[in-house]
């Protein structure tokens, strides 16, 4: 069973983008664990960039969208950790969508940051 961190704020610069990367690398690097990043900032989607994703064929709009399946929007990182980004170009979705598309995949991970 994995576990989920959220790193959440309303405002933006605070560092969500950047604490996600630096815990989800620590988790993987440091304590050996599987772990998964998601960019859920549906409207200023920056983790892909951060991590080196500049323009990724399937994000989670598209899961979100129901266009394609979550495992195809998760890209492998060099870094040890799987990384789900969003799309940078903003999409109209249904948000409360990702805890559904989550629990498919949850269960391969032992961290979910979001």
């Amino acid at each position: 069973m994995s576990k989920t961190i959220g790193v959440i704020s309303i405002k933006g610069g605070v560092g969500k983008t950047t604490t996600v990367a630096n815990l989800g690398s620590a988790l993987a690097h440091q304590f050996g664990k599987k772990v998964l990043l998601v960019d859920a900032n549906y409207s200023a989607a920056n983790l892909g960039l951060h991590l080196g994703l500049v323009n990724p064929d399937v994000t989670l709009h598209e899961v979100l969208g129901n266009k394609n399946p979550i495992r195809e929007a998760i890209y492998e990182h060099e870094g040890g950790f799987d990384v789900l980004p969003a799309s940078v170009v903003p999409k109209k979705v249904d948000f409360l969508k990702l805890k559904h598309h989550l629990s498919k995949i949850k269960d391969d991970y032992d961290y979910v940051v979001i």
